[in-house]
């Protein structure tokens, strides 16, 4: 019998792991599948450290280099490493931190938090320009003359689960401490304020930017129903939907408020499943799409229009949900006849042409769940636990049948590889693991059991070219140590060789598709973060890592956009602040 123990991931990076798709069930399944069985080869570092750290490594092995009974030792930071901003600094979690844009070639900007000087226990908000920093520009932040390169956006600053804040493409979008959203762009001084919240206009929530442009929508509730018709007094029935106005329009300098767009039942009581939801779609980011109940009990409507050509709304489908697009802008997908049942979703899987819906072809009856891969390709989980592909939906809508008895799908990459489960232990957030492509390419069985950290630090993901997939295991289940000791795992998807990169890690992640980001020797407050290099042969590069920084606490690759890490240290010594660590050119 395993003995699990309290994990112990703390980091917080932008790595986080993709959600569990659907749940069908519990069983091992899948029994017909022949899978190709990982070769374990030999990995990046020995299995048993021995503290010293890999051979060429310039920083610190298992344990703080140089620490003694008096506490670890200060922090350390690896060659090429700078210092941009002085003091307790943290990035933003909720959210993505730094401008991401595709093909932007504009300087990057960054979200970090401050202590604030004027809202005591609180922290501030700033924008950093990282290039401008990269490029060895000095930036002082909470300098009262000011820096064009660290503006500060509010010194209340607060979020929650609804409140949150984050960059969409150019547009970072944030709420000060009375629920007041705010938009910000590169080129403005300050944030521009989207909508005014008052006891009596409702709370303003769910903001979200376009990931191209300068558009942001948000959702204002509306204190009392105003909608005709939908359980208000004289029409039968207590009122348990939510209305609220969907807010729509553009950020920048001189912007003015966000206008109505349109008025929506966002929520109901006596609903199980949300039955509502927006978002920016097609390429050029000036669409939204929304869907919505109309009439009481009436079903879900998928309407979509560009912002600012009200005579451009059309319904594109009625009684669907689930909608998505594909990345590249050519397909609609959902589910139609939907059951809204939490505990186990199905629906009529469909695709159709973009933006107008016509044409609408199934691919699947009783779906669980879906995602787009690539441009254009798609996972279909059915709710039989079958697991399909589709190569390409613009080609062909037909399904590969890759495996049967799978739960979800956890990682995906843009080259058609599929990541996914067969158990759970919805305990501790450890799956069992399995790989596979769109096109039934390469199956193989990576780990049997339920010993593979998911939704952490640790969960697995791809390269972004997906050459290979990143993924830990637990290796301590059966021992009485009071955490989970996870070994990072690198598996090449061509062939299934899976290496070991480090046998204690923290974290890890792909820097681009040159190498690998890990965390290890965590002492309560901070760990080492260290590259460990590819080689051209697409392996990991044995007895070869670089070190960043110790007492590390949070780090975030800024590839594509820029050759760079950005980190923080913030464990109350002389050295705290943000830093950043330029990455040479690639070979």
């Amino acid at each position: 019998m395993q003995t699990r123990r309290a994990a112990r991931w703390h980091f917080t990076t932008t790595l986080g792991a993709v959600a569990i798709l659907g749940a069908v069930g519990c069983g091992e399944g899948g029994k017909g599948q022949t899978y190709r069985p990982p070769l374990e080869i030999d990995g990046g570092a020995d299995a048993a450290d021995d503290g010293k750290g890999p051979a060429g490594d310039t920083g610190q092995g298992g344990a703080d280099a140089g620490a003694d009974a008096d506490g670890p030792a200060p922090p350390m930071t690896g060659p090429g490493g700078l210092r941009i901003v002085q003091g307790r600094a943290s990035l933003i979690s909720k959210g993505p931190a730094c401008t991401n844009e595709a093909g932007s070639t504009e300087d990057m900007w960054c979200a970090i938090l401050r202590p604030s000087t004027f809202n005591q226990g609180g922290d501030a908000l700033f924008v950093v320009n990282v290039t401008q920093a990269m490029a060895g520009v000095p930036v002082s932040c909470g300098n009262p003359a000011g820096d064009p390169n660290c503006l500060m956006l509010t010194s209340g600053f607060a979020e929650d689960d609804t409140h949150k804040t984050g960059f969409a493409g150019r547009t970072l979008v944030y709420f000060d401490q009375t629920a007041t959203p705010y938009g910000w762009r590169p080129g403005m001084v300050n944030g521009r304020r989207l909508v005014v919240v008052t006891s009596e206009t409702g709370n303003a929530h769910d903001c979200t930017a376009a990931v191209k442009g300068d558009l942001v929508a948000c959702l204002q509730d509306i204190p009392t129903p105003i909608v005709p018709g939908a359980g208000l007094p004289g029409t039968g029935g207590a009122v348990t939907a939510q209305y609220s106005n969907l807010l729509v329009g553009h950020v920048g300098a001189g912007s003015a408020l966000l206008p109505v767009l349109d008025t929506v039942v966002s929520s109901d009581s006596n609903d199980s499943a949300q039955r509502f939801q927006y978002r920016f779609v097609g390429a050029a980011g000036d669409r939204i799409a929304w869907s919505t109940r109309e009439t009481r009990g009436g079903p879900e409507v998928l309407k979509t229009q560009l912002v600012g050509a009200d005579d451009s709304r059309q319904v594109v489908a009625s009684d669907v949900s689930r909608w998505s697009v594909s990345p590249d802008g050519s397909r609609w997908t959902w589910l139609s006849r939907f059951n809204y049942d939490s505990s186990a979703p199905s629906g009529i899987l469909q695709t159709a042409t973009f933006p107008t819906g016509a044409a609408p072809v199934t691919i699947l009856e009783d779906t669980a769940a879906f995602t787009f891969v690539g441009s254009r390709g798609l996972s279909v989980l059915g709710m039989d636990g079958q697991l399909y592909g589709v190569a390409d939906l613009g080609v062909s809508a037909d399904l590969t049948t890759l495996d049967s008895g799978v739960l979800g799908v956890v990682a995906n990459s843009s080259a058609g590889y599929l990541a996914y489960a067969k158990q759970y232990d919805f305990v501790f957030g450890l799956i069992d693991l399995y790989l596979t492509h769109l096109d039934g390419r390469t199956p193989c069985s990576l780990d049997r059991r339920d010993e593979v950290p998911f939704g952490s630090s640790m969960g697995p993901r791809f390269l972004p070219g997906g050459a290979a997939l990143l993924w830990g295991r637990v290796t301590n289940l059966d021992t009485t140590d009071d955490r989970l000791i996870a070994a990072g795992k690198f598996t090449r998807t061509a062939d299934c060789a899976t290496q070991t990169v480090e046998s204690d890690l923290v974290s890890l992640g792909p820097l681009g598709d040159e190498g690998i980001l890990v965390s290890d020797s965590y002492d309560g407050t901070g760990g080492t973060l260290r590259i460990v290099g590819l080689t051209p042969e697409g392996q990991v590069a044995t007895g070869q890592s670089t070190l960043v920084q110790t007492r590390m606490n949070s780090s975030l690759s800024l590839y594509p956009y820029l050759r760079a890490l950005l980190y923080t240290v913030n464990v109350g010594d002389p050295a705290d602040g943000l830093y950043m660590r330029p990455l040479p050119p690639a070979n």
